[in-house]
């Protein structure tokens, strides 16, 4: 399946960002996290099995870890911000922040996604306020030894690429 596909939704798109922040920030996609995504995807799409959720989260997947991910997660946050409309964009948002909180942690990569998306989506406000009642553990060393490593991760770059 490619991005481009007739068969590919908004809903792909929207999980292709969750699966980005889930897994480029620490390279890890934990069971809460994959559960997280896929409770998000039901409001979504609440007619939708069981099985058409997984399907979507494989699809997606697929696309992050066989193609150029940070291209397909740049088109999926625009093509994102064209079709949603203003409260539609703020509920995506408040999505991702529950899949950066879903491990329990708030990584400096994800909190800069979240701000790259906020600013993407002109949801600045709704970004401030999921920080400020987030109640993850907040990476508090933007500098830490894994920085430079960070400053790599396909989530920074997906970051830098949609600031361009």
């Amino acid at each position: 399946m490619q991005h481009q596909d007739e068969s590919w939704t908004h809903i792909h798109d929207i999980a292709l960002v969750f699966l980005a922040l889930a897994y480029s920030s620490d390279a890890d996609l934990s069971d809460s996290e994959v559960d997280t995504i896929s409770e998000a995807l039901r409001r979504w799409k609440p007619k939708a099995t069981d099985r058409e959720i997984h399907e979507v989260v494989m699809e997606s997947a697929a696309i992050f870890f066989e193609s150029d991910a940070e291209r397909e997660v740049v088109l999926s946050v625009r093509t994102l911000g064209d079709a949603l409309n203003i409260e539609q964009r703020r509920q995506v948002l408040e999505d991702v922040m529950r899949v950066a909180e879903a491990d329990g942690v708030l990584l400096n990569a994800e909190q800069n996604l979240l701000s790259v998306l906020a600013g993407a989506w002109d949801i600045k406000a709704t970004k401030d306020r999921l920080i400020e009642e987030s109640t993850a553990r907040m990476e508090s060393d933007p500098r830490s030894e894994e920085h430079t490593s960070e400053l790599q991760s396909p989530c920074n770059l997906v970051c830098r690429l949609l600031l361009e």
